[in-house]
């Protein structure tokens, strides 16, 4: 068993296949994540900054097919639930594992 509470795989053009995850379903994970929506995301819309995105700079990251990305945060859904989810997961839970 793999001991975390997010897994999922990286796409072709984005750091998650949002088609295909697991998450474990927790009240407070959810509450930690809609909290970052909120201050990084919907208290102050402005214009989408791909170096620094949900508040973190973005490495280089290895897609579907093995290639090497170093997109910052300017790839398919950043902005949306697929950059949040990676972002929350990644650098604030630091509790992520992709295959």
């Amino acid at each position: 068993p793999i001991a975390s509470p997010f897994v999922g795989c990286p796409g072709k053009d984005s750091v998650l296949n949002a088609g295909w995850f697991s998450l474990t379903p927790d009240c407070e994970t959810f509450k930690r994540m809609t909290d970052l929506l909120w201050y990084r995301g919907m208290r102050r819309p402005r214009q989408w900054d791909i170096s620094k995105g949900w508040g973190v700079p973005m490495p280089a990251w290895t897609n579907a097919l093995g290639r090497e990305m170093n997109t910052g945060w300017d790839f398919f859904d950043a902005r949306g639930n697929q950059g949040h989810m990676y972002a929350y997961f990644r650098f604030f839970a630091r509790d992520l594992v992709l295959f």
